[in-house]
């Protein structure tokens, strides 16, 4: 009876043993995860290497290869197209490493990251214009790259950065005369000269600025404000000497769309049978 006793007690000891020696054989160290995902970003495999990125930060939070490794996931979740990933591990980094050599790379990244994310699955698909759709995370980037700008004005990146800074500014400034012509459509000639006051004051040098002082100057007249129609008159022929849309009184003319654009949606979803037929056009 003894002797059983010691035989399962030694044997009970040796599955111990053998399953502390197993599980010290499954640990993988950091280098190891590391090097996991950087072949698997060398294969495209960019899924895989994000597993492997994530469970590095996760097992090892602190150690020689965690900044490396964060950084690269930012890279795995760009190539993978996960924006919102891409952005988020990029604030993250900045918020950890904000004495990083490569502090400027997140902020650069993050700005693609949420220039990108504003691209809808119907935008590579059908020519949308950006006026049209909402594009708050553009703003979004654009203060990222505002802030690369800003904090590491000698990064590689900065050309880039302004170039879509520009571009975004751009952006906004259609988006606005795009709602500005919208009031003006419709006699809400306050509202469109908000918008396109918006356009001048906030959005300079952007192409849209001349059309917006031609909706002022519009909307001044029909507001009974000839001096201010006068003066936004004279600083877009300022600009454009060669502004050729005025009336016979030497007032701006707007073009303001086809009849479709003066009818209500739910006129033109009923093909004329319900709603406002013809909202007349301002004079």
């Amino acid at each position: 009876m003894q002797a059983k006793l010691i035989s399962s007690l030694f044997i009970a000891s040796l599955l111990v043993a053998c399953a502390g020696h197993k599980h010290k054989d499954d640990e993988i160290s950091d280098k190891t995860y590391y090097d996991q995902a950087m072949m698997a970003i060398a294969d495209h495999s960019y899924q895989t290497a994000i597993h492997k990125l994530e469970d590095l930060d996760s097992h090892y939070p602190v150690g020689p290869y965690t900044e490396q490794g964060q950084l690269e996931l930012i890279y795995a979740n760009m190539m993978h197209l996960d924006y919102g990933a891409a952005s988020a591990a990029a604030d993250r980094f900045i918020h950890l490493h904000p004495a990083s050599s490569q502090l400027d790379y997140a902020y650069y990244v993050k700005g693609i990251a949420d220039f990108k994310s504003d691209e809808g699955a119907f935008d590579r698909y059908l020519p949308i214009h950006s006026a049209w759709r909402d594009i708050g995370e553009r703003r979004t980037s654009f203060d990222d790259f505002k802030q690369l700008i800003e904090k590491f004005p000698d990064s590689r990146f900065v050309p880039d950065a302004r170039q879509h800074m520009i571009y975004i500014r751009n952006e906004l400034a259609d988006g606005e005369l795009h709602v500005a012509m919208y009031y003006a459509r419709r006699g809400a000639y306050l509202a469109a000269l908000n918008r396109a006051r918006n356009i001048v004051e906030g959005y300079s040098g952007a192409p849209s600025t001349n059309q917006a002082l031609a909706i002022m100057s519009y909307c001044y007249d029909r507001l009974d404000l000839k001096t201010l129609a006068d003066s936004s008159l004279q600083v877009l022929l300022y600009n454009d000497p060669g502004f050729k849309d005025l009336d016979s009184q030497g007032r701006v003319k707007l073009d303001l769309g086809s009849r479709n654009d003066r009818r209500s949606w739910l006129n033109i979803l009923t093909f004329g049978l319900l709603g406002n037929a013809d909202v007349p056009e301002p004079i």
